[in-house]
């Protein structure tokens, strides 16, 4: 069995960082002075082998909040109690969550599609309430477009940014006052952007160019990418760290830093993987670290204070009784629809290991 993990979405909490694994199935954590990642158990109500089973998680006052991409719940996992609640959640049965936000007590989960709800979740009671405002907002923007998708979403206080993917539409949301603005800007093709204090960083489906828009009427290139053999996103991530905007690449191409007006710094020496690999994604700041945590078949890295960018471990799950553990509990899943072959297998190589 492969055991290279990867991750849409990891959180540092209390030294060790916590994820759900994009592969399979299962809550891991990781030590951060080690780098020894661990099993921790399944997610409930969820298959074994699910594919992308959530695609954030926020961690608040010592529990986890795992919001779904291809599961069926919200899990909530009490690191002091070492139990789950979940919470079922309708995803009209494709792809859900294009992000998720942290304000005042409440957590806003926003939809991927337009057909699918904004759901925000209270954190105290844990009851769930669709956003009526937000659909309605939502279809006077966009109702002639068909599948439209939101790609990432910011927020500066109660003010929510986000991109509508390949459009030249982004808009803001206030989840307070309930009102919606979009801006048509001379950007095309957006993949996704991130909205800061300067603007809205907007990266594109076509190249690894970087635009900033003002929100007035002003949008400037940043950077522009030297490579001509760019077809698909460049970019996966745009986020804010060591005073600068740092764009994660979506393939093994550059890290780009922008910082001190403007000025450019690449990275190209993270990665050996092949041109179409995805390989980072999500990113989650330890101590004064921003730690960066791949998709696909890549190690993890740091970004530093000083610009940066270390070498911190394998995303590989090593440690023999997480292993046994996992082995074993796929082994009891009755439900698991595993052909008897299969099952031989594993009985085989439990008794190999001396599970």
């Amino acid at each position: 069995m492969n055991w290279r993990l990867g991750t849409y979405s990891g959180v540092e909490y209390n030294g060790m960082i916590w994820f759900s694994n994009n592969t399979f199935n299962g809550l891991f954590n990781m030590e951060v002075s080690t780098g020894v990642i661990k099993y921790v158990r399944p997610f409930p109500d969820e298959e074994l082998m699910i594919v992308g089973c959530h695609k954030k998680c926020l961690a608040i006052d010592d529990r986890l909040f795992f919001i779904p991409c291809n599961g069926h719940n919200i899990h909530i996992y009490d690191i002091n109690k070492d139990e789950f609640t979940s919470i079922p959640i309708n995803n009209s049965g494709k792809e859900f969550c294009s992000d998720s936000i942290y304000i005042d007590g409440y957590i806003y989960i926003y939809p991927l599609y337009k057909d699918q709800e904004l759901y925000k979740l209270s954190i105290d009671s844990l009851e769930l309430q669709t956003v009526k405002a937000f659909r309605d907002g939502f279809a006077n923007i966009v109702d002639s477009l068909n599948d439209i998708i939101i790609c990432r979403v910011s927020n500066i206080n109660s003010s929510t940014y986000f991109s509508f993917y390949g459009t030249s539409i982004t808009a803001s949301y206030d989840v307070k006052s309930e009102s919606f603005s979009s801006y048509n800007i001379d950007v095309y093709n957006i993949f996704a952007s991130y909205t800061n204090k300067d603007g809205c960083w907007i990266y594109t489906t076509v190249n690894g160019n970087l635009y900033l828009y003002d929100y007035k009427e002003n949008t400037s290139l940043i950077y522009k990418d030297e490579k001509t053999d760019n077809y698909g996103p460049v970019y996966n991530r745009v986020f804010e760290f060591a005073d600068g905007i740092w764009a994660i690449p979506r393939y093994s191409g550059d890290l780009v830093s922008v910082y001190d007006n403007m000025m450019i710094k690449k990275y190209n020496d993270y990665s050996t993987l092949e041109k179409d690999e995805v390989v980072l994604f999500s990113s989650t700041q330890v101590y004064d670290e921003m730690w960066l945590l791949p998709l696909g078949l890549a190690d993890v890295f740091s970004i530093t204070k000083d610009r940066k960018l270390d070498r911190k471990c394998s995303f590989e799950l090593t440690d023999e009784s997480s292993k046994k553990k996992y082995l074993s509990e796929l082994m009891r899943d009755s439900g698991n629809p595993f052909l008897e072959s299969t099952r031989i297998m594993l009985s085989d190589f439990l008794k190999g290991i001396g599970a």
